[in-house]
């Protein structure tokens, strides 16, 4: 945990962070199987595919063969294309009252549920 002001990315930043790292692992599961030349694998994999589109990807792999990853793995898979929906708008919502000078905000406004705005806990310092 970043414990220092300076340091502090927020808990949206650990989020980013999270998807990304999620989004790389499932493009190397997709690049790991078409070096395998797994059966009907293409030759090369989309390398900026969102973690959402390498899941539903892999889904496909997964109906065709559902052993390949163990029973587990489709419903993982089904988890995470959930919970990209919840990233989204999380990640994409516009920030209301902006702070000229730093451009913290404390309001911020999620587009899918344009009639309500959510207050964050992490106020401006100037």
């Amino acid at each position: 945990m970043v414990s220092t002001d300076d340091q502090w990315i927020g808990n949206l930043g650990h989020l980013a962070l999270a998807d990304a790292m999620l989004g790389a692992l499932l493009i190397d599961m997709l690049t790991i199987l078409a070096h395998a030349r797994y059966p009907d694998q293409p030759g090369s994999v989309d390398l900026v595919a969102t973690t959402k589109q390498a899941a539903r990807e892999l889904q496909k792999v997964l109906e065709a063969d559902p052993a390949l990853f163990g029973e587990t793995a489709g419903p993982w898979l089904a988890d995470v294309v959930a919970a990209t929906d919840a990233r989204n708008e999380l990640l994409h919502a516009v920030a209301l009252n902006q702070c000229d000078v730093c451009g913290a905000a404390s309001r911020f406004m999620i587009p899918a549920r344009a009639t309500r705005s959510t207050d964050l806990t992490r106020p401006c310092r100037n």
